[in-house]
């Protein structure tokens, strides 16, 4: 196992990074943008199952069920709940995800109190001669019964996986759009809150970036307010962070939430702990979990937009992004002087401050 592993990680090295979020997501036509997300269909992607226990396969397993959920954030077609929220729910109503084709467990799930889901994504994992079969089903909880079913075959390697896993969602979302799913609530009349730097965010942080138009499903990045702060490893690894298509930490402007879950994956993936990334998926503010360690220009533009003018309450002490540099370190961000520094060794404890994208 170990031989293939590593000769997996060096494949994943040499791939280049496609996994990233608003920057290469095509739009999609079919998508009804005028749906404020406070009413649209509620979707979670549950658990994918693995067809073996070798960490390479978990790995990809956990990565490709987190590029699922990007392109289903980014297209706007549903709300979509977060993992740890869809995996709480499942263990709280001691659901497993093998067990949803049985239809008094699905009755269970749609009527527990605590659910708030409308559907579910179930994804599957096998390998069949040499490559990987990525199966997508969509349960309708309302219905009780799946109504969408997908498959694709994909190369175990960075790019084609990658390739794969977009064009299987794609397919996937318009067999979903065919079959007419209803808005479960009202359509949003206009953007009636405009928001400029330096306003407090909904989440109660503060805004530091706004741009013209809601394409990729935000329009406004606020970072979290500074009781929200704390110190931190990055990580624990001396090698780099992987997902299916190789090094994939990126540096721009909406990377920030897609680096944080392939870093989650990573450490959950590896049975590590405390972790910066996997603090912040815990934490809740002003009725939000959705935050995430900004990536390298992000933080960037807190600097510029806040921190210089002294606003925002940033210590004077170095900050983590969510972008590595070369495998095995990590851009950070000292505040005590304006600069960014590529060396951050990833067990070094650093301040850490969330953002979300709005």
């Amino acid at each position: 196992m170990n031989s293939r592993y590593i000769s997996f990680v060096m494949l994943f090295f040499c791939a280049s990074a496609l996994f990233t979020e608003g920057k290469k997501q095509k739009d999609y036509p079919y998508i009804p943008a005028e749906l404020d997300s406070a009413y649209i269909p509620r979707i979670g992607i549950a658990p994918f199952t693995a067809p073996s226990e070798a960490l390479y396969v978990l790995q990809d397993t956990r990565a490709i069920r987190n590029k699922v959920t990007e392109i289903f954030k980014n297209s706007g077609f549903f709300y979509v709940e977060q993992n740890q929220f869809v995996e709480s729910i499942l263990k709280q109503n001691n659901v497993t995800p093998v067990m949803l084709n049985q239809l008094p467990i699905i009755q269970k799930l749609r009527d527990s109190p605590l659910n708030t889901l409308h559907f579910l994504v179930f994804g599957t994992l096998e390998i069949f001669k040499g490559q990987y079969r990525v199966t997508l089903r969509l349960l309708d909880l309302d219905k009780a019964m799946f109504t969408v079913t997908q498959s694709a075959l994909m190369k175990p390697n960075g790019p084609d996986m990658s390739a794969g896993i977009t064009l299987l969602t794609n397919r996937f979302m318009k067999a979903i759009d065919t079959i007419g799913i209803p808005p479960k609530g009202k359509l949003r009349p206009s953007d009636s809150v405009e928001y400029e730097i330096g306003d407090m965010g909904p989440g109660g942080g503060i805004v530091f970036f706004k741009k013209g138009n809601s394409k990729d499903g935000w329009r406004y990045l606020e970072v979290a307010p500074p009781g929200t702060e704390f110190s931190a490893p990055w990580g624990f690894f001396e090698n780099g962070v992987y997902g299916p298509d190789g090094f994939v930490t990126e540096l721009g402007l909406g990377a920030g939430r897609l680096n944080t879950h392939t870093i989650i994956a990573r450490m959950d993936a590896s049975n590590r702990t405390g972790s910066a990334a996997q603090i912040v998926r815990r934490l809740s503010v002003g009725g939000y979990d959705d935050w995430y360690i900004p990536s390298k220009e992000e933080m960037e533009l807190i600097w510029y937009a806040l921190a210089i003018k002294g606003v925002g309450g940033f210590s004077r002490a170095p900050y983590w992004t969510s972008s590595q540099s070369d495998y095995p370190y990590v851009w950070f961000f000292d505040f005590r002087d304006g600069r960014q520094y590529y060396n951050g060794n990833k067990p070094s404890i650093m301040r850490v401050r969330a953002i979300r994208a709005f």
